[in-house]
């Protein structure tokens, strides 16, 4: 990616002491700080990942359709060329993992919504380069996609809870399939922490098809991954499931002042955010009260529970905030204590040529550093734009910092000791630079159903750079939605990518309509974690451990050993690709080490790598490295992103679903005769015969779409938590009590370890079974383990005579051969685009909400391009949505709305 000259950074090392006699010399001189963390940054660029989807939510049936940026903030390094997506459903586990190609930093991808696998739910999208596995997954994308269901789902619901202390109220309307109300039907009801009820009841719906149900939130720890199972009795066992964690009403509040502390005596902004249960801002307001009960300022948010206010402490003071909430509940939260000396870095002012920053001291810590020199450092995306020394000749230093070609982004800047210390941080936002200019418009503004639209799309930038973009358009009267929730190209990486947390709506610090959105802004970046590293450690020379380098394609890469255990050197191997015709040899190095580099293909392709060139292949054991996955991670702050009442929140949309797929509806009921499916038990094995029934059993098909045994393993064992210290597995309940003796796993009756799972292919698993006890201890006594795991593959039946010795033989996996399954890149699919030309293609139906779409928009050399394509049947307004980047890293999005009548 180029950088040219509007977006070169400009580091300033600057002197802003004055002469003074008794001046306090650093401990570390100011060249000495710049070297170390200009070390780090240099060495460790920044990666981010942006997806942009078609569409904000989508209906079982559909195909979705993405594009990833890859943005990153280096020159001379190569980028990498994968990126991944992970697609993690409502309960945190994971359900299938894309590898998409990069080409100049950008990709594209697509996931269909197969009614036979997926589900009503809320889905997490989570992408992420390999790169980025070195570093906290805090800054992967997230973002979370709503699917409907209006094919399979026959049962509709809404749901309402009403806390009342220990108690909460779930009111739910059940509705059948066809919308009608289902009044006057018994149901069981069980609340459970995730595996295990610890409530349940009986209840009945009234004439309208409600039922309200009581139940105990005394344990709220329970809730955070518990559901509610509710089962009408009846024809159809008709099920509703809900999340727990929208049961109880309750706030938090913290309270940040600005620079980091309370200092005595010392006026400052102190900022606020308060959150509701589900992680979303509430509306607030309130007073600070001493500890004489006097009111010492007010308070209330700026909007999503955000906001400011000053005052100015004194010492050996306790303060207290009086919050009172939108619902009428009054609340109290301490304040962060007063510190009685210290030197905090606060914001003067922000304007578009430069940043006021003051090093301010109360007048306890004044007396002991004046004369001080102290540094100010300041980063934008992993670049340092400011350096500078300092020395406090009164109680307050003002300097202003220039912002002339510096790109828009959070400006991190940082107070440090003469020793070092980090003492004081800011963030601060700077939208001064340069985005990505885009024009659009079309060749009329109102056209007729099915009529043929000619869009002309402009790059308005001043100086030009090739860009590239991607276009959807979208019927708005189906697909409505709130764009401040949007979390944009222009949101994500210039915002969001760079903090910590969640971010409710990030499109509203961007929207021109809302006019306190820059002090918003600010409140945001005043309470929001930032910590993409740390000073101190950079000082200290620590430096972040590298497990991963950025992907340059696929590699798949081992040692060949002879089956003594010594490496092999010299050894020559074959890889062959049989769906592509593709053979290709390499020879292991002196340690025994091999690695097929810059490999093409795509996911569930068959790789076969063997030894048996070499003279002594009979010998030889080839071992493959293990391929590693981030874990899921649980209970991911931008849940509270998730839609609770799917059915009504998306109503239009999944009217418009039925018509479009009414012929995809599956039928209710196959009656298939004399044929009866026998399923395995680890009761055919004799070293597991003792145990008794399985806790909880998954079945093979659940893992379809998963390529790493383990990857799946973390989410889909039921009451069993994966350690990523010890690598081990234990049963959940125990674990958190303290215990740390692990699950034993069993292959077909067979004990085997943890490093042998990414061996298992998991088409061939028929069964796992969990036992979460062992009463009689026939199995823990002899292994000493806690909790048992059995992996059960499909048995093939016998077919024709008895096999001969060499048949045999050949069964017997072979060490000198190895078949892979490996995951390969997105298998590429083309956005459909009908053509109305005729009168005839004119008299179908056409029920489509994503009218366009386009990931490899490239426009000319004088930034220019037109395209063509087709209105669909709906009327109203259609919104088009341009997003991309250029070489020099600039960002954009525009929105453009036409009428279809």
């Amino acid at each position: 990616m180029k950088r040219n000259k509007f977006v070169l950074f400009l580091i300033f090392i600057l002197c802003a002491s004055y002469t003074i006699k008794a001046q306090t010399l650093p401990t570390i001189p100011i060249n000495t700080v710049v070297e170390r963390v200009q070390k780090f940054l240099n060495v460790y660029p920044v990666e981010k990942i942006h997806l942009h989807f078609d569409k904000p939510y989508y209906a079982v049936g559909d195909t979705l359709w993405f594009k990833m940026y890859l943005y990153h903030n280096q020159l001379e390094y190569l980028p990498s060329k994968i990126g991944y997506v992970d697609i993690i459903n409502g309960k945190d586990s994971l359900i299938q993992t894309l590898k998409i190609p990069l080409e100049k930093g950008v990709g594209k991808g697509q996931f269909v919504l197969d009614p036979q696998i997926i589900k009503q739910d809320n889905y997490r999208f989570r992408g992420y380069t390999k790169w980025m596995m070195n570093f906290d997954p805090a800054y992967f994308y997230n973002k979370i996609v709503t699917v409907g269901d209006a094919i399979n789902k026959k049962l509709s619901t809404n749901i309402e809870y009403v806390s009342h202390g220990n108690k909460t109220k779930a009111t739910i309307q059940f509705r059948d399939s066809k919308g009608a109300l289902l009044g006057r039907n018994k149901l069981t009801w069980e609340t459970t922490d995730g595996w295990d009820p610890f409530d349940k009841g009986r209840e009945e719906t009234d004439d309208m098809g409600r039922a309200t149900i009581t139940f105990s939130t005394k344990d709220r720890e329970l809730l955070k991954k518990g559901r509610l199972i509710v089962k009408l009795e009846g024809e159809g066992n008709l099920v509703g499931d809900f999340a727990l964690k929208h049961a109880i009403w309750d706030a938090d509040m913290q309270f940040f002042p600005e620079g980091g502390d309370l200092l005595a005596g010392l006026e400052k902004k102190v900022a606020f955010k308060a959150v509701g249960q589900n992680g979303k801002g509430l509306t607030v307001k309130g007073k600070i009260i001493d500890s004489k009960k006097k009111t010492v300022a007010e308070f209330a948010d700026l909007g999503l529970g955000m906001g400011y206010f000053k005052m100015t402490p004194e010492a050996g003071q306790v303060y207290k905030a009086v919050a009172t909430f939108a619902n009428g509940e009054e609340m109290t939260f301490d304040l962060p204590e007063v510190k009685e000396e210290g030197v905090n870095l606060i914001v003067q002012d922000n304007n578009a040529e430069s940043v006021g920053l003051t090093i301010t001291a109360n007048d306890a810590a004044f007396s002991k550093v004046q004369n001080t020199a102290f540094y100010i450092f300041g980063q934008l995306n992993g670049h340092l734009i400011y350096g500078a020394q300092a020395t406090l000749k009164n109680p307050s230093l003002t300097i202003r910092v220039p912002k002339a070609n510096v790109p828009n982004g959070i400006m991190q800047f940082t107070l440090m000791s003469p020793q070092g210390k980090v003492l004081s941080e800011r963030l601060v936002f700077n939208s001064s630079g340069e985005l990505l200019t885009l024009g659009i418009k079309t060749d009329k503004a109102n056209y007729a159903r099915k009529e043929k639209v000619k869009l002309d799309i402009t790059n308005l930038t001043a100086e030009k750079s090739a860009s590239t973009l991607s276009v959807a358009v979208i019927d708005d009267v189906k697909v409505p939605y709130d764009y401040h929730k949007e979390n944009t190209i222009i949101s994500d990486l210039l915002l969001t990518s760079d903090l910590k947390g969640y971010v409710e709506k990030p499109s509203y610090y961007f929207d021109p309509e809302v006019e306190n959105r820059q002090e918003a802004l600010d409140a945001l970046l005043m309470t929001q974690g930032f910590r993409r590293f740390d000073y101190n450690d950079l000082v200290a020379e620590k430096l972040p451990k590298v497990s991963y380098l950025p992907e340059q394609g696929i590699s798949l890469s081992g040692t060949l050993f002879l089956n003594t255990g010594r490496p092999y050197p010299n050894g020559g191997l074959l890889l062959s690709i049989p769906s592509r015709a593709y053979r290709k040899d390499v020879y292991t190095d002196q340690k025994g080490r091999f690695a097929f580099e810059d490999l093409v293909f795509t996911d569930s392709s068959k790789v076969n790598i063997n030894a048996r060139g070499n003279d002594n292949y009979r010998n030889l054991v080839i071992n493959m490295d293990q391929t590693f996955y981030p874990a899921v991670d649980e209970r991911n702050p931008y849940t509270a992103n998730e839609v609770l009442n799917i059915d009504q929140q998306l109503t239009s949309y999944l009217e418009n679903s039925k018509n479009e797929y009414r012929t995809s509806i599956l039928i209710d009921e196959v009656v298939v005769s004399r044929t009866v499916q026998v399923s395995r038990t680890s009761k055919e094995f004799s070293s597991l015969s003792g145990l008794s029934m399985a806790d909880h059993r998954v079945e093979g098909d659940r893992l379809s779409g998963c390529n790493v045994l383990t990857m799946c393993l973390s989410t889909m064992l039921t009451g069993i938590t994966y350690d990523n210290n010890t690598l081990k597995y234990y049963v959940t309940r125990n674990y958190n009590q303290g215990s740390r003796v692990p699950v034993q796993f069993f292959l077909n009756g067979m004990p085997i370890d943890e490093n042998t799972l990414n061996s298992i292919q998991p088409f061939e698993i028929e069964a796992i079974e969990i036992f979460l006890r062992d009463d009689l201890g026939t199995v823990s006594r002899l292994y000493q383990n806690d909790g048992v795991v059995s992996i059960i593959t499909k048995k093939e039946k016998p077919k024709g005579p008895r096999m001969t010795l060499s048949q045999i033989e050949a069964l017997i996996p072979k060490t000198n051969i190895i078949d892979l399954y490996p995951l390969g890149y997105i298998k590429e699919r083309t956005f459909y685009m009908p053509k109305y030309d005729t009168p005839q293609s004119k008299a179908t139906n056409d029920y489509r909400t994503t009218i366009y779409w386009n990931p490899d928009v490239q426009p000319d050399e004088n930034g220019q391009i037109s395209l063509e394509y087709y209105n669909g049947d709906g009327n109203g307004k259609y919104k088009v949505i341009v997003e991309g980047m250029d070489e020099t890293g600039r960002v954009g999005r525009k929105e453009f709305y036409y009428n279809v009548n």
